[in-house]
């Protein structure tokens, strides 16, 4: 697998019927460090209690899957993006892990602070990136504001046009929509209490519910355990 490891997960994180996929990224990202790496858990939302709330559950969950340095870091303003402290956190990170929010407010603060290049720079070095809900779903090209029915631009980190997540609950009734407004790209769906883990072409499932993969508007469906080629004619 790709030193460029992405984990990716529908919603309901830090639940029992994920333990196997956060347990893999964590394998990974031990793997690929020199000694056991920092699982740092960051949550970018307006509100500093709801930052607070999540991202330390994110790093109570980590520890308890066995990762065995986890931090967190709350996230609310984008002077708090910029902070020079924040940062260094960051690029000391072998797992880095988004959790979901408002994903206007995230891009937004991603986007018009440091945190981008930060990211993006941290993808040039071994590890794993992931994120849940929204965290998963701005690392895709475009993301879909349901509220506005529009796309804008994401960080285009992993293959997929769009990211779907929540997809066995609110999520699915996305998929119409942005096979017309993406007829040619790939979109994930991605069930609650489901992961992907991959990158590129290459991707297996994890979880209790499936990842479907839509292209010209046509589902192909894959459950726990399954490889997920998207294209499946490409040469490994």
């Amino acid at each position: 697998m790709s030193s460029k490891t992405f984990i990716l997960t529908g919603g309901n994180e830090f639940e029992k019927g994920l333990e196997f996929a956060d347990q893999e990224a964590i394998a990974l990202a031990d793997r690929a460090s020199a000694s056991p790496g920092l699982c740092l858990v960051v949550a970018i939302t307006s509100s500093q209690r709801k930052a607070d709330e999540l991202s330390q559950a994110g790093a109570f969950w980590f520890s308890s899957m066995g990762a065995r340095h986890t931090e967190w870091l709350a996230l609310s303003s984008l002077q708090a993006c910029n902070d020079p402290q924040n940062l260094e956190k960051l690029r000391k990170a072998s797992l880095l892990y988004l959790v979901g929010g408002d994903p206007a407010f995230m891009l937004e603060c991603i986007q018009d602070s440091e945190l981008k290049a930060v990211f993006t720079n941290s993808l040039t070095r071994n590890g794993v990136f992931g994120g849940s809900g929204s965290g998963a779903a701005v690392l895709a090209q475009y993301v879909y504001l349901e509220d506005r029915d529009e796309l804008v631009a994401g960080l285009g980190f992993i293959p997929a046009g769009c990211l779907i997540p929540y997809h066995s609950s609110k999520g699915r009734k996305w998929a119409k929509r942005l096979a017309e407004l993406l007829p040619t790209s790939y979109i994930f769906g991605i069930d609650d209490k489901t992961a992907a883990i991959g990158y590129d072409n290459n991707w297996r499932v994890y979880g209790r519910g499936w990842v479907t993969i839509y292209k010209g508007g046509k589902p192909r469906k894959f459950s726990s355990g399954q490889p997920v080629a998207l294209n499946p004619k490409k040469r490994v």
